[in-house]
């Protein structure tokens, strides 16, 4: 059993001094993610092949119309597709960022824990000493403490594995930011983003494509069944247009109702952030008068590290509900 045992001057500095991890921001992180991302290297060289396959078709002087409309609408998309992707790769670094910070305050949360059942099973030792605990009292307590000891090992394994893929996509790990700033983008600007996302230009180019083939083919050289099929596939390809533009707007404004809900929480956790520190200082005056017990102080300070949490862990929600925003409008809302 003393392996449990924790000096309490121990216990409480822990949480007292220890500085407080924080959320942390894509900004510093997101240019080595997109230089060591494959899809980004992928996106970059095929809008290079379009830029030279437009430069191509517009130096021939035998270059038909639709070869051009082909070469412009690839341009379009490997331009589009290639802001696209960067976003969304600063997306999954937003994500891996909040798995990070999280395990950081499950580390830290889970030794206070361990602290603490620590000091309740010492306090049990005594009782039973003294004939006021029954067995059974001491061995729950002894169970509370090893459980506590293993969640500590198993946040620190949990960390290890948020560390690495963090490393794996930016090839480092971030310095802690505790004062964000986020912006505060528009939905207007959001959805004329939506106008250059890649999905939308290749349905519109689709219908392009099936316009000038109707007209070319409503001519006498060709069949009234082929002139037909021309004006079905363009119905269908301006059909895809308004689906497509439907399918965007709609993930937008689910994207727009999220990043709502990931700011109010912010705002309301703040609030609890702020009680649960202010009623840690006054128990810590309140231990200094000897008033409380140092587990009450104990207790105190680890709710005040479970609203700090809390807390980190919205505004973590909030970068990450930005980056999805942005991917769902292809549009950057970073400065």
């Amino acid at each position: 059993m003393s392996k449990f045992k924790l000096p309490l001057s121990v216990a409480l500095i822990l949480l007292a001094a220890s500085p407080a991890y924080a959320v942390y921001s894509t900004a510093a992180l997101s240019g080595p993610a997109l230089s060591r991302a494959v899809s980004v290297q992928l996106a970059a060289s095929e809008l290079e092949q379009a830029r030279a396959g437009l430069t191509r078709v517009q130096g021939d002087p035998l270059a038909l119309r639709p070869d051009l409309m082909a070469a412009q609408a690839r341009l379009q998309q490997a331009e589009a597709s290639q802001r696209l992707t960067g976003l969304q790769v600063r997306a999954a670094l937003a994500a891996e960022l909040a798995t990070l910070s999280g395990a950081e305050y499950d580390l830290r949360l889970a030794q206070a824990r361990s602290e603490l059942a620590a000091l309740n099973l010492q306090a049990a030792q005594v009782r039973r000493n003294a004939g006021a605990a029954t067995a059974l009292d001491l061995e729950n307590a002894q169970t509370e403490a090893t459980n506590a000891a293993a969640a500590v090992t198993q946040a620190k394994e949990a960390l290890a594995a948020a560390q690495a893929a963090v490393k794996a996509r930016a090839g480092t790990l971030p310095a802690a930011a505790k004062t964000l700033s986020f912006p505060q983008p528009k939905l207007e600007t959001l959805r004329s983003g939506l106008a250059q996302h890649p999905r939308l230009l290749r349905a519109q180019a689709e219908a392009e494509k099936a316009e000038l083939d109707l007209t070319i083919k409503s001519t006498d050289l060709s069949a009234p069944v082929e002139v037909q099929a021309a004006r079905d596939a363009l119905l269908g390809a301006r059909k895809n247009v308004e689906d497509t533009q439907l399918d965007l707007t709609a993930k937008l404004n689910e994207a727009w109702q999220t990043y709502s809900a990931a700011r109010s929480t912010v705002q309301s956790r703040q609030r609890s952030a702020a009680g649960a520190a202010e009623q840690a200082r006054v128990q810590e005056s309140r231990f200094s008068a000897g008033l409380v017990s140092r587990a009450e102080l104990l207790k105190a300070r680890t709710a005040a590290l479970e609203a700090e949490a809390q807390l980190d862990a919205a505004r973590a929600s909030l970068e990450t509900a930005l980056s999805n925003l942005s991917v769902a409008a292809n549009l950057k809302v970073w400065q």
